[in-house]
């Protein structure tokens, strides 16, 4: 991990100040199991519509964690339920 993770960490306090629930996941299980995609990375809540969320599993946590960001980023404002 670089730079960019400490960058992405202050995006996510901002999006949990806004509601947002940011989970990462880091699954041992699946390297003894053979598969190289051990990090898991959900986002809900927040601005997102009510059964949206972003989910995505990967062997790029740095990746997974920006892609995550940037669509709860791109998600319009949610109208107050």
């Amino acid at each position: 991990m670089d730079d960019r993770f400490a960058e992405l960490m202050t995006r996510i306090h901002h999006y949990a100040n806004d509601g947002a629930m940011v989970l990462v996941k880091i699954d041992g299980q699946r390297v003894l199991a053979g598969n190289p995609a051990i990090y898991t990375v959900v986002v809900s809540g927040g601005k997102l519509a009510k059964h949206d969320f972003y989910h995505r599993d990967g062997v790029d946590l740095v990746e997974l964690v920006q892609g995550a960001l940037d669509y709860y980023q791109s998600a319009p404002q949610r109208s107050p339920s």
